[in-house]
């Protein structure tokens, strides 16, 4: 693996692989990462302003569609490959998977 430039104190808690090409890694201090090219290279796409966050998992759906979440019940989504991620507005009672699962349809 190439270097990202991440900081070397980050650990990652979370994989999503799409596909033999894609797949997309979150964890502490706000970081995700997204591969396109089977892992030769990794470009950080992680949320503006999001350092303060501890990423728990990622959802990933496609090389442009993710959700992230960390805490509880927080969760943010992408549709275009980061570093754009929002706070979806869903009712309370969605958490954690299930907001991945209602941004999969």
């Amino acid at each position: 693996m190439n270097d990202t430039g991440v900081a070397p104190d980050v650990r990652f808690r979370g994989l999503a692989a799409v596909s033999r090409d894609t797949a997309w890694v979150a964890g502490t201090l706000g970081t995700v990462l997204r591969t396109t090219d089977g892992g030769r290279t990794w470009r950080d796409v992680s949320p503006p302003g999001a350092g303060q966050l501890q990423f728990r998992d990622v959802e990933a759906f496609d090389a442009r569609r993710a959700v992230v979440l960390w805490g509880r019940p927080a969760g943010a989504v992408t549709r275009a490959g980061g570093p754009t991620f929002r706070r979806p507005g869903y009712p309370t009672a969605v958490r954690g998977r299930a907001l991945a699962e209602r941004e999969r349809k």
